[in-house]
């Protein structure tokens, strides 16, 4: 069972937030009454389920860049960090595996860090 209390004014980092998932849950995690700050890559097509500017602190950024991710993540101060940054379509996941282990091993590694960095 969710218990919504539980995200009501608390202060999420989303990284994918651009990506299908990604988007449902910033909207769901607004309408719980959390602080959603999303870093994510342009997307593809416009999500039509998600107007950024109006429910989030919406930023286009790649998080393998690490001094710009660690820079939102400061900014951001979140008490919660969600990883939907990943890459869909199989024929582009399996060529930048190796992108996308980085992507997570940096997140781990933000988020085991915490205010340390």
């Amino acid at each position: 069972m969710l218990d919504s209390s539980f995200w009501r004014g608390r202060r999420v980092l989303l990284a994918g937030h651009t990506g299908f998932k990604g988007s449902w849950l910033a909207l769901w995690l607004t309408e719980l009454g959390s602080i959603v700050t999303g870093i994510g890559l342009e997307p593809e097509a416009a999500p039509h389920q998600l107007q950024l500017a109006e429910c989030i602190d919406h930023h286009i950024a790649d998080i393998r860049h690490l001094p710009e991710l660690q820079e939102m993540t400061l900014a951001s101060d979140p008490e919660v960090m969600l990883h939907l940054a990943a890459q869909g379509r199989l024929k582009v996941r399996h060529k930048a595996a190796g992108a996308a282990m980085l992507v997570s091993v940096l997140l781990g590694l933000l988020s085991s860090l915490g205010p340390a960095f």
